[in-house]
């Protein structure tokens, strides 16, 4: 039972405390305003919250004992190092195919990493200071540093459609690895190793056999074809290209919503029917401008006010273009052509390889994968099992001979 609950604690505890210690540094005091909401009589604990840590402390010892507790205490402690270096290559082993199918997504996200943070850096430090300032140069200069992230964010969501893809370069790459395999020239299929017989007289390769690395490659191009070809029937990027629609959407009427607040700040009188009106009015003004609706109460009143609404007007045809134009047709076009020709590549690699098998050993890669079963029996299973196909019994193990194991294979061949 300490086992089970010391699991549990594990994955509760460490991420509420390391979220906790964030908050509390990087953003706002979370215990002293979850306090005021939940119940604000008893703000005084957190003069005591050094006891209040030590008392729970205490209490996960006696219920935890004494070697779950000290797993808990590691497991918080390194609990960073633990979400980098195991869970999420975990989680991302087990989802390649989609790491395959928004390879342009992550490519085009990580070749412009450091100008965005540098953006978004400058857009939240000037929204700071719209919100909490009263200088009226700072005040100008901070709806300036608005306008490069929404400029910029704009023109990439236009760009989507024809930029460079990385599933591009990688089907220039198996192309490039299609020919070398058909002229010899990419993969070596001589044998240069004699295999060992071990103390089980089972034949056991000192390095891996140039059958073994060919019905491998073979196997591995058709499975990841067919992973990405899966992946892509169930429409996740066309959920992709709506999502960043939408966010394009949000963030261009907060980006408006805080312009319009400095105008405001700056000058007093260039809105009508403000009332005291603050960042979450401005928003809704900034949505109705956006969507050509007429429910918020504010108008602007100024040349410069006027001017804010109207870009914000020519913005929201910009967006509607991207909807129509880019996400809707050409991106999800250019997409699935790309997708295609790779999948198209992998299918070519498989089919340069299973000639040369052919021409090589004058075997199917069927046969081969018979011959290999006493050879590696763990890594013809294996891939198997990756594909989706029942394992092969070994050869000898029930008395058969090395050449009853063809049998299960005809399902694959009609397959």
């Amino acid at each position: 039972m300490r086992k089970r609950i010391g699991r549990v604690a594990r994955e509760v505890v460490a991420p509420l405390a390391w979220c906790y210690v964030l908050l509390k540094l990087a953003v706002f005091d979370v215990d002293s305003a979850a306090l005021r909401v939940i119940a604000p009589d008893y703000l005084w604990v957190l003069d005591y919250r050094f006891f209040v840590l030590l008392g729970a402390a205490v209490v996960l010892f006696l219920l935890l004992g004494r070697h779950e507790f000290l797993l808990l205490a590691a497991f918080v402690a390194g609990y960073p190092f633990v979400l980098v270096f195991w869970k999420l290559p975990k989680r991302f082993y087990r989802q390649w195919p989609l790491i395959v199918v928004f390879l342009p997504a992550i490519g085009a996200a990580a070749a412009r990493l450091w100008s965005t943070i540098l953006l978004y850096s400058l857009a939240a430090l000037a929204a700071l200071f719209i919100l909490k300032s009263g200088n009226r140069w700072l005040l100008v200069f901070s709806v300036a540093c608005l306008v490069p992230l929404l400029s910029i964010h704009l023109s990439r969501s236009l760009r989507k459609a024809y930029a460079a893809s990385p599933l591009t370069r990688l089907t220039a790459w198996f192309d490039e690895a299609r020919t070398g395999i058909e002229s010899g020239r990419f993969l070596k299929l001589e044998e240069t190793a004699a295999p060992v017989i071990s103390s089980a007289n089972q034949p056991t390769p000192a390095t891996a056999s140039p059958r073994q690395v060919a019905y491998s490659l073979h196997w591995l191009a058709g499975v990841i074809a067919d992973q990405v070809k899966a992946v892509t029937k169930r429409r996740y990027y066309d959920l992709y290209l709506l999502a960043s629609w939408f966010y394009t959407v949000v963030l261009t009427a907060v980006l408006f919503a805080f312009a319009h607040l400095g105008l405001h700040k700056i000058s007093p009188g260039a809105y009508r029917d403000v009332d005291g009106a603050g960042f979450w009015g401005f928003l809704g003004f900034s949505l109705d401008t956006l969507t050509a609706h007429n429910v918020s109460k504010i108008n602007p009143v100024t040349a410069v006010a006027s001017i804010a609404s109207y870009a914000e007007v020519v913005c929201s045809v910009v967006i509607l273009v991207i909807l129509v134009f880019s996400i809707l047709t050409a991106a999800r076009e250019a997409f699935k052509e790309n997708l295609d020709d790779f999948n198209n590549a992998l299918a070519g690699v498989a089919t340069a390889l299973e000639t040369r098998i052919r021409a090589q050993w004058q075997l199917t890669v069927m046969e081969l994968e018979v011959a290999l079963l006493s050879e590696n029996p763990g890594l013809v299973n294996g891939l198997r099992r990756l594909r989706g196909l029942p394992e092969l019994p070994l050869p000898g193990a029930d008395g058969s001979t090395s050449a009853e194991p063809r049998e299960p294979d005809r399902g694959d061949s009609a397959e």
